[in-house]
């Protein structure tokens, strides 16, 4: 039985299982994985085979055996015997003639001789005529060859040389048609570079104009306030609402301080809040005072600000605001602009003769805002 102390002489490693096989000579144990043996055959091997297994060295020193009787042995053996037995027949058969001695020379043997050399001459000029006539058909078969696969080589080279001159013609044209179309390319860039340059200068004038025109624009409201927040009636008499809102912030005015007085349509139609009213008064002053003693009144009763119950108004308290009219472009910039001003923590934000004017703080110094760039200066 095979122990764990069991070793392989063929790789000297332990062999940990059964599967192995003892040569009867020399009792030495070997793993099948060593004797190239598959498990499944070395399941099919019984008994007495394992017992009379031999290795292979104990195989190869066991002595050959006799093979005189082999029929390949007794064939050859009959084959020599023949073979002597024709010689000799052959030798019976064969007359064999006595050496010519060197005094025996007849004018006959001579002349034989002459003979001999007559023919070789006669052969040797055959060969050579021969050997001439091959190497001339061999040179003119060689050249022949030559000159049929050159021929050929040069027509499939003229062949590529039509279509390289095809080409050639080809490549001109596009060479000639991308120089047109690079010096097309440069005057385009040139243009554009013109057109840009002048449609800068135009849009710079554009801006400039648009800020002349907002001035005019905004110096034609320069006596006009805006009243928003005042509910519509459909028999309201705007005189004497604003009148009344006057009064209410300590700024009384007469009649004739009032040049126009009407509703102007929303910014945004869908929105239901009332149309503000815009008041034309006689003097920049009055409109100052009004927005000043508005300002005031705000001041004195910040948890009661001006309101549509200091108007007369019976329906639920609304907020009115007082402001300068200002043109759209205007409005629209000071809304983006308290917006900016309440994400970066600006305390305060106001209008003064049409200007946009932001603070950061009490300490800090105003900064106006006269377009979109002006932004920008908020930080």
């Amino acid at each position: 039985m095979a122990t764990n102390n069991v070793t392989c002489s063929a790789c000297l490693n332990i062999i940990k299982h059964k599967q192995y096989l003892v040569c009867s000579t020399c009792s030495q144990k070997y793993d099948i994985g060593c004797l190239n043996i598959t498990e499944k055959r070395f399941l099919s091997l019984d008994t007495e085979k394992k017992n009379n297994w031999l290795c292979v060295k104990c195989k190869s020193k066991q002595p050959k055996k006799d093979n005189s009787n082999t029929p390949i042995r007794g064939t050859l053996q009959d084959n020599q015997s023949s073979l002597s037995q024709n010689s000799d027949c052959q030798n019976q058969n064969i007359t064999k003639r006595k050496k010519a001695s060197k005094t025996d020379v007849s004018p006959s043997t001579s002349t034989c001789g002459n003979e001999l050399i007559t023919d070789d001459v006669s052969y040797g000029s055959l060969l050579s005529t021969l050997t001439h006539e091959i190497h001339v058909a061999v040179n003119e078969a060689v050249n022949k060859t030559v000159e049929s696969y050159f021929a050929k080589q040069f027509e499939s080279l003229k062949e590529e040389l039509s279509t390289l001159k095809d080409l050639k013609s080809s490549i001109e044209f596009l060479s000639a048609d991308y120089d047109r179309v690079k010096t097309d390319l440069q005057i385009c860039n040139e243009k554009l570079m013109s057109l840009t340059k002048e449609n800068t200068k135009l849009t710079e004038s554009v801006k400039d104009l648009n800020s002349r025109l907002s001035m005019l624009e905004q110096y034609s409201r320069e006596r006009n306030i805006e009243i928003n927040g005042i509910p519509e009636g459909k028999e309201e008499n705007l005189f004497t609402v604003v009148k009344q809102l006057c009064t209410t912030v300590s700024v009384p005015i007469m009649d004739n301080d009032i040049v126009t007085c009407v509703r102007i349509r929303k910014m945004n139609p869908q929105s239901k809040i009332p149309r503000p009213v815009v008041v034309k008064l006689q003097s920049t002053k009055l409109r100052d005072e009004i927005i000043a003693g508005l300002s005031k009144f705000n001041r004195r009763d910040r948890e009661n600000k001006l309101n549509t119950s200091h108007l007369g108004y019976g329906c639920s308290k609304q907020p009115i605001y007082v402001s300068e009219h200002l043109t759209p472009y205007l409005k629209s910039l000071h809304a983006q602009t308290r917006l900016l001003a309440r994400e970066k923590k600006y305390k305060y934000v106001w209008i003064r003769n049409g200007r946009i004017l932001v603070r950061k703080d009490d300490n800090s110094p105003a900064i106006p805002i006269k377009n979109l760039d002006s932004l920008k200066l908020i930080e």
